[in-house]
C-alpha cells in the first residue's frame, strides 16, 4: 500500500513538472506564435478551403 502511494506521488510530481515547463513554454510564446496559431486554427477548421 505504501509503496503504491509513493509510486502516485512520484507520478504526480512527474506531471507537475512537466505542466510547470509546459506553461513556461506557452508563457514565452504568449507573446509570438501561440495567439495567432490559437485564434486562426477553429477559423480554418470550421471553414474549409474548398
Amino acid at each position: 500500500m505504501d509503496e503504491q502511494r509513493d509510486a502516485d506521488s512520484v507520478v504526480v510530481s512527474e506531471i507537475l513538472s512537466k505542466r510547470d515547463s509546459y506553461m513556461d513554454m506557452c508563457g514565452r510564446l504568449s507573446g509570438g506564435e501561440l495567439p495567432r496559431l490559437r485564434f486562426r486554427s477553429p477559423v480554418e477548421f470550421s471553414n474549409p478551403p474548398v
